[in-house]
Formats: C-alpha cells, sequence, structure tokens
C-alpha cells in the first residue's frame, strides 16, 4: 500500500505542472522568492522561469519585493489539488468540492505570447499524457490503439494498468483483447484537467480543439 502511495505521489507532485502548482500555493501566502525557491528545491534561473510564465498567464501578480498569487491561480491550485486526489482509487468524483469546480466557468488568459519555460518542460509532464489518454478512451479502444493513439512506448503502456488501479479507467477482456474505456470517474478528471489546460495552457491542441 505505502508503495503504491508513494508511485501515485510522485506522479502528481514532481512533474512540471505539479511544481507549478506548488508554487502557486506558497505564493498565495506571504513569502519570499528566496523562501519559494528552496522549499520548491527550484534553482534561481528555473523559478524565474516559471514566475515569468505565471504571471503572463495571471495566475500570479509581481509586488514589490515578490509575487502574490492571483484569484485565477488559486483557482488553478484548488482544480489540481483535486486532481491529485482523484488518482487515488479510494476517492470518487461525487464530492462537493469536485461538482463546484466543474460548474465553474473559467475563461483563457488574454495573452497570446506565453512561451512554456525551458526547465522541466521538453516533454509532456505525466498528467498531460494521463489527460490524453482519458481524452481517447471516452470510446472503448484496445490496448494497441490507445498505444498508437497517445504516442505511448511499450514502457509507458502500465499507465493504461495505473489508471484502471485509480479508478479511471475500466479494463475487460483478456490477453490481445483487452479493452480500456474511461469511467465517470474518469470523465469527471478529464473535465478538471481541461479546465487547468485553459488556465495553464491556452494554445494546446487539447483547448483548440473543444473550441473548435
Amino acid at each position: 500500500m505505502a508503495n503504491r502511495i508513494n508511485k501515485i505521489e510522485t506522479r502528481i507532485y514532481r512533474d512540471g505542472i505539479g511544481i507549478d502548482s506548488e508554487v502557486l500555493e506558497k505564493f498565495s501566502v506571504s513569502t519570499s522568492t528566496t523562501r519559494v525557491m528552496y522549499s520548491a528545491y527550484l534553482s534561481h534561473t528555473q523559478l524565474k522561469e516559471r514566475t515569468a510564465r505565471l504571471t503572463e498567464l495571471g495566475l500570479l501578480e509581481k509586488n514589490k519585493e515578490s509575487f502574490s498569487t492571483t484569484k485565477k491561480g488559486r483557482l488553478f491550485v484548488e482544480i489540481y489539488k483535486e486532481i491529485a486526489r482523484l488518482y487515488f482509487p479510494e476517492t470518487n468524483a461525487n464530492s462537493a468540492a469536485v461538482k463546484s469546480l466543474l460548474n465553474t466557468k473559467i475563461s483563457a488568459p488574454a495573452t497570446q505570447d506565453t512561451e512554456e519555460p525551458q526547465s522541466g518542460r521538453k516533454y509532456r509532464a505525466q498528467l498531460e499524457i494521463d489527460g490524453q489518454i482519458l481524452d481517447n478512451l471516452s470510446a472503448k479502444k484496445t490496448r494497441t490503439q490507445a498505444m498508437y493513439n497517445n504516442y505511448l512506448s511499450f514502457a509507458q503502456l502500465r499507465k493504461l494498468d495505473e489508471l484502471v488501479d485509480s479508478g479511471l479507467l475500466n479494463k475487460s477482456g483478456e490477453g490481445a483483447k483487452k479493452f480500456y474505456e474511461v469511467t465517470a470517474k474518469g470523465s469527471a478528471f478529464f473535465q478538471l484537467y481541461s479546465k487547468l489546460m485553459v488556465l495553464y495552457n491556452p494554445k494546446s491542441e487539447l483547448i483548440e480543439a473543444k473550441r473548435g
């Protein structure tokens, strides 16, 4: 049990999106940039890149000596925490917090020129991969179809079973005829993820597809 929880926590909290959520949460209380840098285990350059992008997105705002988290930034943290909670198999998507967030209308940031920080953004974050998988498996598909549709390596196929363990995907069949399909909990997870992406990456293919 402890090993499974450690795997989930590592997967959630130390990818790029998780680090940005942590930075936003720390700046939501009065604190110095130096304290955030050390508590989030970031270099000066990494924190500078992240705060610049989060400010451009309207999730942070600069003040005289440091930064403070905006209303949108606090909403980002709230959504991210609920997404993280849904990774655990004993949780469900019927909580008042999830229902409230699903009903929250979110507008994309006005900026169109925001660039992602170079540090930690050279590959898809774990959450982005999971979001894409859940989106593509809204209809039942085989393991092979899931692999190719989501650009997964053979090693990354374990993600399908991890999402099954979390209750986000349902698995049926045996052997080569295994099928995967998103659950009601997985659907709620994806809806929260979509809202998060509106705030975090408004130019993503996912958001553009939903707008189209």
